[in-house]
């Protein structure tokens, strides 16, 4: 079995800002992901990671060295996928909520939602990446122990996933839980919790 440590990036400057991020790089606010990453490593050396795994915003990427520098492990392997991204938001990426239409707003937030409108993505369109993301850490990891740094939208799928397969043990609603996963030969889910670690920010993003 493939065993996966969900997180989320850390906090950005858009966050702060107030923007639509989507699909963009994203601004990594550094002292602020340290604090966020100091909760998560005890948890991961003692798991004996074998290989971080992140998205290829920009975001995600900067998350993912500073999680390699404090587990200051010199053999850990490391991947990037686009399958891993946000949902993706279209037009108004980069512009500030307060910007934008009604009708786009009316969306912020909402487990169901359609961005396709706006050149975007809906929940299908990223449960799929999803789905396809979790076939290959299954066939391409089998038996190896994972950190994966991805986005709260993409989690969000996954805990509904997770919660439709039957085996969501426990959610909690926090867009700074860990999630650890057991995945099948063909990257089904065979267990699936949020792990009881208290992140030291809060954590925001859209």
């Amino acid at each position: 079995m493939t065993t996966v440590f969900f997180l989320r990036h850390g906090p950005t400057a858009e966050n702060a800002e107030g923007r639509v991020q989507g699909q963009r790089p994203g601004t990594l606010l550094v002292p602020e992901t340290e604090r966020y990453i100091s909760a998560i490593v005890p948890l991961l050396r003692e798991q004996k990671i074998d290989l971080v795994v992140c998205s290829d915003l920009q975001r995600a990427v900067d998350t993912c060295q500073i999680l390699r520098g404090f587990l200051q492990e010199p053999n850990l392997k490391e991947a990037i996928s686009p399958l891993l991204r946000e949902k993706a938001m279209g037009f108004y990426e980069g512009m500030l909520w307060q910007e934008v239409p009604n009708d786009f707003q009316a969306l912020r937030g909402k487990k169901e939602y359609d961005f396709r409108t706006f050149g975007g993505e809906n929940g299908s369109d990223v449960r799929a990446r999803v789905q396809r993301a979790l076939r290959e850490f299954a066939t391409r990891y089998p038996q190896m122990r994972i950190a994966c740094v991805t986005h709260a939208g993409w989690l969000e799928q996954l805990v509904a996933m997770a919660d439709q397969a039957g085996v969501l043990q426990n959610q909690w609603d926090d867009r700074s839980a860990i999630y650890e996963a057991g995945l099948g030969p063909v990257g089904q889910l065979k267990y699936f919790h949020a792990l009881d670690i208290q992140a030291l920010v809060k954590l925001d993003d859209e």
